[in-house]
């Protein structure tokens, strides 16, 4: 029988398949709904097992369910709820969580589809370096390292992940790229180039922080003052806040995508990204009003010698 609390966790699957299907050919609700069911019916097992045995089990037909079946879309519905179990359901276990993980790097490593093998890559981004959910077991890193090592993988996230994984072998990735132009010159965010540079930076090297604000400074606005400015908050290191405060301080708008819709500052996207960096700093719920900004500047006056969020 169906736990309650895991029909919950994976009502959101709907979503995903939506998500999922982009560049895809049109598939009906009901055929979702079933890819939906299914992905549900073998993940389910793992999630509520009660013991080693019944875990090696579900383990076991999950994996051979994603190896003999030929339907993208259902291989991406599977991998798509390994993702949110792992992501949601807070009382799975640790080798429950393990296993998935390792299914999950093994649609990176082996799944026939890019597409497919590109979205395990995002699942497990999120989950080792969003999440901070840490990878344990040697035949996930060592899936999560075969896949870095083609060529046409690497990638911003491939580097991070490599590094989350605990990889012996991401120490010397990172010294020989990041030193390096990124490959995609006007985006360099999804470089892993700008990514091993990031992770200096986050070490605290400060020549890498002050490559890290050049290439921004070099790179097309939209992509600076949104996915950029997340980078830098993770960046405790005053050269970091003393780049964002720089625009705090001024009035530049990021350019409109849509006539209708208000105008965007530097500022705001400069204060959440401190608000996330700074103990202390002003929360709002919306940073782009003259208020929040007058407040975020008046704050930032006032305590310039700002602790870090731990």
């Amino acid at each position: 029988m169906r736990s309650k609390n895991y029909s919950r966790l994976l009502y959101p699957l709907v979503l995903f398949s939506a998500f999922l299907s982009l560049g895809q050919s049109y598939v009906s609700e009901q055929e979702f709904m079933k890819f939906k069911e299914v992905a549900e019916g073998l993940v389910e097992p793992v999630v509520v097992a009660t013991d080693d045995a019944s875990l090696c089990d579900a383990v076991a037909k999950l994996r051979g369910e994603l190896a003999s079946q030929s339907i993208d879309m259902q291989r991406r519905s599977i991998y798509a709820a390994c993702y949110a179990a792992v992501r949601d359901y807070r009382d799975l276990g640790e080798n429950k969580r393990q296993e998935l993980l390792q299914i999950l790097t093994e649609g990176v490593t082996f799944d026939k589809d890019s597409g497919i093998r590109g979205k395990c890559v995002i699942f497990l981004y999120e989950l080792v370096y969003d999440m901070k959910i840490a990878i344990s077991k040697q035949e996930s890193i060592k899936n999560i390292e075969m896949a870095y090592g083609n060529e046409s993988r690497k990638s911003r996230y491939m580097v991070l992940l490599l590094v989350c994984s605990g990889s012996p072998k991401a120490d010397g990735v990172i010294d020989s790229l990041s030193d390096k132009n990124p490959s995609y010159y006007r985006r360099p965010f999804y470089s892993p180039e700008w990514a091993a540079t990031l992770i200096k930076a986050q070490r605290g090297d400060l020549n890498s922080i002050k490559r890290l604000i050049l290439l921004s400074e070099r790179s097309n606005p939209e992509d600076r003052f949104t996915l950029q400015f997340q980078d830098f908050q993770a960046i405790h290191n005053k050269l970091a806040v003393a780049y964002l405060h720089e625009y705090l301080k001024s009035n530049i708008t990021l350019p409109k995508t849509v006539e209708v819709l208000p105008e965007v500052y530097a500022a705001s996207k400069a204060s959440m990204a401190l608000s996330r960096m700074l103990e202390g700093f002003p929360a709002f719920t919306d940073y782009n009003t003259p208020e929040a900004i007058a407040a975020c500047r008046k704050w930032m006056e006032e305590n310039p010698d700002c602790k870090f969020r731990k």
